[in-house]
């Protein structure tokens, strides 16, 4: 799939970010709360957490590296995707 991805880094545009706050610092930060719950999967891992075998430490651990890379591939994917198509293409 990444490498999918990566397929559109040759059609990127760094200016298609630009401008950055367009839409107001109220509605960023609201989306990003309603995204960031999403991404978590702290659901997930409430129900799954006492049929785990292990120390809680490496349970922790395990959910906080899983979901780091959740969030990267998120992020990699939602910038390649802006700076790929144009703003025009994305509506």
């Amino acid at each position: 799939m990444m490498v999918l991805i990566s397929y559109g880094l040759k059609e990127v545009n760094l200016l298609y970010l630009l401008p950055l706050t367009e839409a107001g610092w109220p509605n960023i930060i609201s989306g990003s709360t309603e995204t960031l719950m999403a991404m978590f999967g702290f659901e997930f891992f409430l129900v799954v957490f006492p049929m785990v075998e292990g120390s809680s430490g490496g349970k922790l651990k395990s959910v906080a590296l899983a979901s780091a890379v959740v969030v990267v591939l998120y992020a990699f994917t939602v910038f390649i995707c802006s700076t790929a198509f144009s703003p025009s293409n994305l509506t």
